[in-house]
């Protein structure tokens, strides 16, 4: 297995540096699986995630199969709260820029969701590797 990381996406880039980043961003093209990490903390993440929609669509990579990581949640859920896993995850696809049916929220600070980004990571190698 081969993991790279790509630049982030950031809106309203110079033509530039999106034309200096093309050859990084056509390597998403080789890709068996996408994993979309949105900063769910920062407010602009919605508009963010749009971009990245963009960009994808521009690359013809819509159809590629994508998880997407809502990260930081240790720092969107209120601290004083308890909150479970079940109502937190209510919580916060209530409050996500993003429905996908492939999402998980994690915090990679502190390891939670960890273990269902890893069950998707799997189930969509495995079915990838059945294609093929």
């Amino acid at each position: 297995m081969l993991l790279t990381d790509t630049v982030g996406f950031i809106s309203k880039l110079p033509p530039a540096i999106v034309a200096a980043f093309r050859a990084t961003l056509e390597e998403l093209s080789e890709a068996v699986l996408l994993i979309h990490v949105v900063d769910f903390a920062f407010p602009e993440a919605p508009e963010q995630c749009e971009t990245v929609e963009g960009i994808l669509a521009d690359l013809e990579l819509l159809d590629k199969p994508r998880i997407t990581a809502l990260n930081k949640i240790d720092l969107t859920l209120a601290s004083d709260q308890n909150w479970d896993e079940a109502s937190a995850t209510d919580y916060l696809t209530e409050q996500s820029p993003v429905t996908a049916e492939n999402m998980v929220f994690i915090s990679a600070k502190k390891g939670g969701g960890l273990t269902k980004i890893l069950g998707l990571v799997k189930q969509a190698l495995t079915e990838a590797a059945q294609i093929a």
